[in-house]
């Protein structure tokens, strides 16, 4: 069993703490890559953004049991979870204007 299949599991883990803390951050401000200034409805906003969050221990689990299966894809999906980790930041990122005022 080589160390790269079972990275995915430890981002995994990683990635559930931080889904966590963004889900029921309530009215801290958090995340980054979110103006506050303009957000009405702070709790809602990480609610909405801690469940997309959550998707990402579920791919990072997913390939970490391929790549335990695979072994010689480990590395390639290791890429497709940073690509994953990635599309859902821009997601958040796009997506927390709903929460903003004009």
């Amino acid at each position: 069993m080589q160390i790269t299949s079972l990275m995915p599991f430890l981002a995994a883990g990683i990635l559930l703490i931080a889904a966590l803390a963004v889900r029921f951050a309530g009215t801290n401000r958090i995340l980054n890559i979110v103006d506050y200034a303009r957000v009405t409805d702070i709790p809602a906003l990480h609610r909405w953004a801690g469940n997309r969050l959550l998707l990402l221990p579920l791919v990072s689990a997913a390939i970490g049991l391929a790549s335990l299966r695979h072994p010689a894809l480990a590395i390639p999906l290791i890429i497709v979870l940073v690509m994953a980790v990635l599309g859902v930041v821009m997601w958040i990122a796009a997506g927390s204007g709903k929460f903003s005022r004009l």
